[in-house]
């Protein structure tokens, strides 16, 4: 199994997405948009807000100066009702997508973005 540290690809996908038209503006300069095939905006903006979600309820839950034990079922159950599919959040035909590059995140073969 590879460990894979989620709150980590959480940033450097926000990192991406903050610069996103700067660098298809570039790519698109060099003639060199092909580096983008692939990339789906929305699809990776949804996966965005789902790692975010992860990444909010795991820096909640690691209090150093207060008990948060209390609080994992609540957040557990936020986070379920948050990944069933939902059409203003996340439309069904892309949860198989963001599932599969969940699945392969840290996997050896061809990138997504």
């Amino acid at each position: 199994m590879i460990e894979v540290r989620w709150v980590t690809v959480a940033d450097m996908l926000e990192a991406f997405c903050a610069v996103f038209v700067e660098i298809y503006e570039l790519l698109q300069k060099k003639g060199k948009l092909d580096k983008l095939d692939g990339w789906d905006g929305t699809v990776m903006t949804q996966l965005l807000q789902l790692l975010l979600q992860f990444r909010n309820v795991t820096k909640e839950l690691q209090g150093k100066k207060v008990p948060t034990l209390h609080m994992v079922l609540f957040r557990y159950y936020d986070l379920l009702r948050y990944c069933s599919p939902n059409e203003e959040r996340i439309q069904e035909e892309n949860l198989h997508k963001v599932r599969q590059i969940l699945n392969n995140v840290g996997q050896p073969g061809p990138k997504y973005c």
